[in-house]
């Protein structure tokens, strides 16, 4: 890669300055970095957590009067909550600056290379819009001192597992000249004062590669030619005089340092570790995973965003499931080898609630309800050999269905409850996580008995909301043999009797009929058969 002579030459110097050189007029750099966070325990920052990312003068000789930054980062892996000034903005306080400001930059068309979040933050230190001067050093404001917070940005960490173990970058970026530029004074009266510092050096999150001289890709042209947006900083014509503005008198003198988020890797003992005791497995990591469906999120007394990230145990990259309970059980009672892949595309599950019995057509391991109000329940036969926790937290109900012991499933009608429930979870006994759909429509029909007689036969539907209903009722040729006009109906349960009769009341044959509940805008036909 070819270097200019004349860059090269400033960069001899001031990393001469850098180990101590003795010319003691040599201005040492400006280091400025962004923070990379590892997380409260050093282990990584948790998916869904909130976190604030520093962003500091690390060094640096002269006076800052005041900095541009451009900062970049994927609104896909971070979402931004905030920014708060650092404390060379506190008024009072030991530097008093004028002017902190921020703003979202436009995607301006740039493509794959502009990232699609993009912040710009300003300070300065004396602005004439103030009659108040920051804090002086003689006739110049007063140097920032090293290690200095300038701003910090908070941030929300996406949910997204499949991100796990990974750096989410915090990047300065650059699409013109006057992008990350620190206006400076040199102490030294001798020298050019009220200039700017553009970048000497930039390195990423992991502090090892320098660009654009040692980043280890190919680069497609010099950098020295290179055109803005980049990532790699100013570009050489930005240290041109600008005859258009004579106070543009810009010098190589800025090291950067990227930054960013190190997220969470569940690899080792972390992974189904709920009670994050460096043992991940345990029946006392199931029992607070039980808490969990029962209480919620105050079963996690220890450390809330380590103990749910650690839950996704079956490796889909959503925590706190049912399907992440089952397969934990499938470890401990050593039903399951480790971590099997996952069905590309989860089985649909049919969840009914037919007056007062909730029922299932396909084999569960473990299944969790959440009804509104406090509602009671019992297992149904489908699952009375089955484990049933429940709590009522004031506002909704939450019932959890399991067995600790191996082999055990169930299917069929599995609770006793005359309340449908507003939230249905479920998986297979290998821990395969299912698709449910549970009344589709505003409400469920049944006839029972089936097959019936005039004098046994009735229709149950329920209501979960108020409904004008018919039924109409069809034999096997379509033609409709009796119409039910049921008026506005209430929400609830209801079971309607078919005397066998048409509209004429003439008795109908044996047969296979078909009634079709009619409820608002919704429809529901069912089969029945008639037997005299």
């Amino acid at each position: 890669m070819k270097i200019s002579f004349v860059r090269l030459f400033i960069l001899l110097i001031i990393a001469n300055s850098l180990v101590g050189a003795h010319d003691s007029e040599q201005p040492v750099p400006f280091i400025i970095k962004i923070e990379k966070d590892k997380g409260r325990d050093g282990i990584g920052v948790y998916h869904g957590s909130t976190i604030q990312i520093d962003v500091s003068k690390i060094s640096g000789s002269e006076a800052m009067l005041g900095f541009d930054f451009l900062i970049a980062f994927d609104t896909g892996q971070l979402s931004f909550q905030g920014i708060a000034p650092g404390e060379i903005f506190n008024i009072p306080g030991d530097y008093e600056w004028d002017i902190f400001d921020y703003q979202f930059v436009p995607d301006e068309g740039y493509g794959d290379i502009c990232p699609n979040g993009l912040i710009r933050v300003r300070g300065k230190a004396d602005s004439s819009e103030y009659p108040r001067q920051p804090r002086m050093d003689g006739d110049i404001p007063k140097c920032v001192s090293d290690s200095t917070i300038l701003f910090s940005i908070d941030f929300h960490v996406s949910n997204n597992r499949s991100l796990e173990c990974e750096i989410l970058p915090i990047s300065f970026f650059w699409r013109g000249c006057r992008d990350n530029i620190i206006t400076f004074s040199l102490r030294d009266s001798g020298f050019i004062r009220g200039g700017q510092a553009v970048s000497l050096a930039v390195y990423d999150a992991n502090d090892l590669y320098c660009y654009p001289e040692y980043k280890p890709i190919e680069m497609p042209i010099d950098i020295n030619e290179q055109a803005f947006p980049n990532f790699y900083g100013a570009i050489e014509s930005c240290l041109k005089h600008d005859t258009d503005n004579p106070s543009w008198h810009p010098t190589r003198c800025i090291n950067f340092y990227n930054g960013g988020a190190e997220l969470f890797c569940l690899e080792g003992p972390y992974r189904g570790d709920l009670n994050l005791n460096g043992k991940e497995s345990e029946q006392a990591d199931i029992i607070i995973y039980i808490d969990y469906f029962i209480r919620g999120r105050d079963a996690f007394t220890i450390n809330m965003e380590g103990q749910i990230a650690t839950s996704d145990v079956n490796y889909d990259g959503i925590p706190l499931t049912v399907a992440d309970f089952v397969y934990l059980l499938r470890i401990i009672t050593d039903d399951s080898k480790s971590y099997p892949p996952l069905s590309p595309a989860p089985e649909i599950v049919h969840f009914g609630h037919y007056g007062r019995k909730i029922t299932v057509d396909t084999e569960l391991g473990a299944a969790y309800f959440v009804f509104r109000g406090d509602v009671p329940f019992t297992l149904g036969p489908g699952a009375s050999h089955m484990n049933l926790e429940s709590h009522f937290d004031g506002q909704q109900t939450r019932a959890f269905i399991f067995s600790l012991d191996r082999g055990n499933t169930f299917k069929g009608d599995i609770l006793s409850v005359a309340e449908s429930p507003i939230w249905v979870e479920a998986a297979t006994y290998d821990g395969q996580p299912l698709r449910i759909e549970l009344n589709p429509f505003q409400f469920a029909v049944k006839s029972e008995p089936n097959p019936f007689s005039p004098l046994s036969g009735q229709m149950e539907f329920q209501l979960h909301e108020d409904q004008t209903v018919i039924i109409e009722i069809f034999d096997m040729s379509g033609r409709r043999v009796r119409e039910l006009s049921l008026g506005n109906l209430p929400r609830g349960d209801y079971m309607i009797r078919w005397d066998g009769k048409d509209d004429a009341a003439v008795d109908q044959s044996s047969g296979i009929y078909f009634y079709k509940v009619i409820a608002g805008n919704n429809t529901r036909t069912r089969k029945m058969i008639l037997l005299r």
